[in-house]
């Protein structure tokens, strides 16, 4: 697990290694390849699955940084529990 910032998000993230795409509109998320929809759609029109903005593998320098790459696993906690 991983934790991963960009602007206005903090993703977390069981993909190892370096996001593979980042949206340049208005979430700025990062995705990796098992994130996004496969085939040639995705290819022909390379749009962001939050927000609709232009996705891209170049990923411009300083778009994320890696809080922590060793984040452990999350676990799910019910509301009773303290």
């Amino acid at each position: 697990m991983q934790i991963v910032k960009t602007r206005g998000h903090l993703i977390y993230s069981a993909n190892q290694g370096v996001p593979s795409h980042a949206c340049l509109g208005s979430c700025q998320k990062v995705w990796w390849t098992d994130d996004l929809p496969s085939g040639p759609a995705i290819m022909a029109n390379p749009a962001c699955p939050q927000c609709g903005g232009l996705l891209t593998m170049d990923i411009p320098p300083g778009h994320y940084s890696v809080i922590s790459s060793d984040a452990g696993t999350m676990k799910k906690k019910r509301c009773n529990d303290h």
